[in-house]
């Protein structure tokens, strides 16, 4: 893949992103309203302590798509189809491991729920009920390693437009749910349903680049070198995994524990801002990650080199005006401010 290919996906894949972003930003606006109104704050907390459950849940692969990613990158870079199968099919047979591990870490998590999502006692079945159903999404973990074969293929912005569509009909479904009154339930059905949907395209998806693929995967041949490079990256990629995990949304369960569901709801929307800044920052590495590896695979390891200080370079400018924009715009103490909030004076400006 040349240079000027290799530009024009990044490129394509970050519009995509930041597209995606901004609809998904403006359903959020129109539904989040809706819902705190019809299943309260509480029950709308409740449900985002599953969600950030669920997302923590995923610690049990491992760091594999971190691992799988460079490995499928070097086999699409390598242009051979029997190389690209074997890959992915090594994908879908550790998924499905991952798939059986999220089951059991699920019922233990599903124990331990009226510690983690403190509800009164009449509320605990169906915030059972809810996990339930949103934990059977596990049986869809190896359509995952369909994704992570999209995205090393460079084509990040089909990922983030099914990533889009199923945020967005999740929401539609769950706001019709919850109008007429199936409570958490309603939203976890919501979550299925899209889930699955999603699952369903990246299937169609695989057997167009691969035909049959995804039903004969147990009998497509190794490749030990992709074995192990999998296990050659492991360790970074669990660090990295855990490190993300962590980072992002253990706030939101710590304040579930201490404060309660309700409190969740306030933290959610009041953080939404920050969220959505973070992942414009996050589509840089997103959109170009895939043409990295390919020029790693390729061993054109100066021009890997120069287009990484490239893009850092860029990331760290963009986070620096995005950070010194938020001061200018919310620090009270700031005599340009334009927007005075109660927040105590930082003494940055």
């Amino acid at each position: 893949m040349n240079t000027a290919r290799r530009s024009r996906h990044a490129a394509r894949n970050y519009v995509t992103s930041s597209l995606c972003a901004g609809v998904t930003l403006l359903v959020g606006l129109f539904t989040t309203p809706c819902l705190l109104e019809w299943l309260g704050d509480e029950t709308w907390g409740s449900y985002r302590i599953l969600l950030n459950l669920l997302f923590h849940l995923g610690a049990v692969e491992l760091g594999l798509a971190a691992s799988l990613m460079p490995v499928m990158a070097g086999a699409v870079g390598q242009a051979d189809q029997d190389v690209e199968r074997a890959a992915v099919a090594m994908g879908i047979r550790r998924y499905w491991r991952v798939a059986l591990w999220t089951l059991f870490a699920g019922v233990i998590v599903m124990v331990a729920l009226p510690v983690l999502v403190p509800v009164p006692a009449a509320a605990l079945p169906s915030l059972q009920l809810a996990f339930l159903i949103m934990l059977s999404t596990a049986i869809l973990a190896p359509t995952a390693a369909i994704r992570i074969y999209c995205e090393a293929s460079q084509r990040t912005d089909i990922v983030t437009l099914v990533l889009t569509c199923q945020g967005v009909v999740t929401a539609v479904l769950g706001l019709w749910l919850a109008r007429v009154g199936w409570g958490i339930t309603g939203q976890a059905m919501a979550y299925l349903m899209a889930m699955t949907a999603s699952a369903g395209f990246w299937l169609l998806w695989l057997e167009r680049k691969q035909p049959k693929l995804a039903f004969v995967f147990w009998r497509t041949a190794e490749d030990e070198t992709q074995n192990r490079r999998v296990s050659q990256y492991h360790r970074p990629s669990l660090v990295l995994s855990l490190c993300g995990r962590l980072s992002l949304t253990v706030d939101a369960l710590l304040v579930g524990i201490f404060l309660g569901p309700a409190a969740v709801a306030m933290f959610a929307v009041t953080s939404r801002l920050f969220e959505v800044a973070q992942s414009q920052l996050q589509n840089v590495a997103s959109a170009s990650w895939a043409g990295f590896a390919n020029l790693y695979a390729a061993g054109q390891h100066q021009e890997f080199n120069r287009r990484l200080i490239e893009v850092t370079r860029l990331v760290l400018i963009l986070s620096g005006v995005f950070w010194c924009r938020w001061l200018v715009i919310a620090n009270p103490s700031c005599s340009c401010g334009l927007v005075r909030t109660s927040l105590p004076d930082s003494g940055l400006c």
